[in-house]
């Protein structure tokens, strides 16, 4: 059999081509099953890791940033709850802090007060003076140390304790400023006894000189005499007064202290009360003398009022 060149050269071709096609096909099967094998696994690890559709390992990644954002966003809310809720306590605290400094320095200024008023006093015992401005020095030296310790107080509890304080510890205004204003009292009416008597010894040279000029002066005698009683009473009750109360201390919360406190600041204002009494007695007994001698002795313009004299 003759072959033509074109024969030989196709027959070759296709000799060539069959010998071919196995092993490429086999080469694409093995391809085939590499491809395959490959997006196989890669695809179940996508459906393991982030889901079974194209995109979700890109979007599982954006979830797992945004639940980290949602879990900081969380922390970050309580974290600022918190520290709004400390900021209020802070305000809170300072706002108390400065009302409670400030109701402190007002009892210091009044008992500071009360204490250059004693320094001027006179008329009183000194050893009674001397107690009671002792009292107020101790007194102001607490609440100096008190307002200290509210300063420097860190939680609501302990500075309303010490508020508290005040009223059930120190009680400074149950006792330690009332007896200073009852010595103030005191020293005021020893002052006016002081000027009554003498307004007395001026109406008794008043009294002579009318006797002198023949008027009966008998209503002014008696009247004279009551007024130097009573002169004298009222410096009786206003130091009496003084005495009740001068080593009166702060009850710090004993009620049988407090009980004998109260009685004795009564019993000290009863005093004065009659104190007053007795110069308004006195005043009125001047009055009626200066009825019997006016115009004898001098000027009938002369005034009941010791004041003016």
């Amino acid at each position: 059999m003759k072959y033509t060149p074109l024969a030989t050269s196709a027959l070759t071709l296709a000799l060539l081509m069959g010998s071919a096609l196995p092993a490429l096909a086999e080469d694409s099967v093995q391809g085939d099953a590499s491809v395959g094998t490959t997006a196989t696994v890669q695809v179940q690890a996508d459906q393991e890791d982030h889901g079974s559709f194209p995109g979700a390992r890109f979007l599982g990644g954006i979830k797992t940033r945004l639940q980290g954002s949602d879990d900081q966003e969380e922390h970050m809310d309580a974290s600022t709850g918190e520290k709004m809720k400390s900021d209020r306590e802070d305000k809170r605290m300072q706002k108390g802090q400065e009302e409670g400094s400030s109701e402190i320095d007002d009892r210091i200024e009044s008992l500071t007060n009360l204490k250059n008023r004693l320094a001027s006093i006179k008329l009183l015992d000194a050893t009674a003076l001397a107690t009671i401005s002792a009292n107020l020095d101790a007194e102001i030296a607490k609440l100096q140390a008190l307002k200290a310790q509210v300063q420097s107080d860190t939680s609501a509890t302990t500075l309303k304790d010490d508020m508290e304080s005040l009223n059930q510890g120190l009680r400074i205004f149950a006792v330690v400023e009332p007896k200073a204003r009852i010595a103030a009292s005191a020293s005021r009416i020893n002052a006016v006894v002081i000027q009554m008597t003498t307004f007395s010894a001026k109406l008794q040279t008043r009294m002579d000189a009318a006797n002198a000029d023949g008027t009966d002066t008998s209503a002014a005698v008696t009247a004279l005499a009551d007024l130097n009683v009573k002169i004298v009473d009222a410096k009786v009750q206003a130091d009496a007064a003084v005495a009740l109360t001068a080593n009166l201390a702060p009850d710090n919360g004993d009620a049988t202290v407090r009980a004998t406190n109260l009685q004795a600041l009564k019993d000290a204002k009863g005093k004065l009360v009659l104190a007053q009494k007795d110069l308004a007695d006195a005043r009125h007994d001047a009055a009626t003398i200066r009825g019997v001698v006016k115009g004898s002795g001098g000027s009938d313009r002369a005034s009941t009022n010791p004041d003016h004299q």
